[in-house]
């Protein structure tokens, strides 16, 4: 939370009316931090295979961190603007948001980058009497106008499912459907990757595992395990790999020391 705050993802992050929010996780510690750590280590093990010495690698949680702000630091440079915090919006882009749709919590998403695609949304949603107003014939003027043009999109998307408007993709158009946890597991591309590894866990039963981003043809993949259970393998680390005695690891339970 602290890097990502004087990194400036805080600032640069959440909606323009309410307080900076961050990403919600651990953003440096996944993100950036690891990223930059990756391609220093490649850059410095090709650096040894063409010199046969070795590096010393230097990374600054701090320093990676600002390097994932985008432009806001050019932004700032060249124009003396500070980035807002957008929300769900792209300075690039109009409309461009998440979009309530028909059903309990359904949701998708819109992003049009230019006057064509915009053009090819007006026709999908049945070309409206206020899509002529002037206010949002030019992305200009859409972007002066983004919040009550937010507010006549959802007016439309709030008569469809998502996958209605998920179907928009075919036209040419950029839409998405918002997925949860039940709609990422019954995906059919996934499924058709076989993505997930289904472990049995002797308490909580067959559990769905992530399987891996990345799928090396000369790396045999590891089949997942469920999670140990509490003290499962007490006999095998301490009778097996610690070597100790049958009345040793009694001596232990009793003093509860372990469990």
């Amino acid at each position: 939370m602290g890097v990502e705050a004087i990194g400036g993802i805080k600032q640069i992050s959440g909606f323009p009316s309410r307080m900076p929010v961050g990403t919600g996780f651990a953003f440096p510690d996944s993100g950036p931090n690891p990223a930059h750590a990756a391609v220093a280590i490649l850059a410095a093990l090709h650096y040894k295979n063409k010199t046969g010495k070795g590096q010393y690698i230097e990374i600054s949680q701090y320093e990676s961190t600002i390097c994932w702000t985008g432009t806001a630091i050019l932004e700032y440079n060249v124009n003396k603007n500070l980035q807002p915090r957008l929300g769900n919006h792209l300075a690039y882009a109009s409309p461009h948001g998440t979009y309530r749709c028909k059903g309990n919590d359904e949701w998708c998403v819109i992003g049009i980058f230019n006057e064509k695609e915009w053009g090819k949304l007006i026709r999908a949603m049945g070309s409206p009497s206020w899509t002529k107003d002037p206010k949002f014939a030019t992305m200009e003027e859409r972007k002066k106008n983004e919040d009550q043009l937010d507010l006549l999109i959802t007016e439309w998307t709030l008569q469809h499912t998502r996958e209605e408007v998920w179907a928009l993709q075919k036209e040419g158009i950029s839409v998405g459907m918002v997925q949860n946890a039940r709609d990422i597991l019954e995906d059919p591309h996934l499924k058709a990757r076989n993505y997930f590894r289904y472990v049995d866990n002797s308490e909580a039963g067959l559990l769905p595992c992530f399987g891996p981003v990345a799928r090396l043809s000369a790396l045999e993949e590891r089949v997942p395990s469920p999670a140990p259970l509490f003290g499962e393998h007490n006999d095998r680390i301490f009778g097996g790999l610690l070597g100790m005695s049958e009345e040793e690891i009694n001596q232990l339970i009793v003093e509860e020391v372990i469990y």
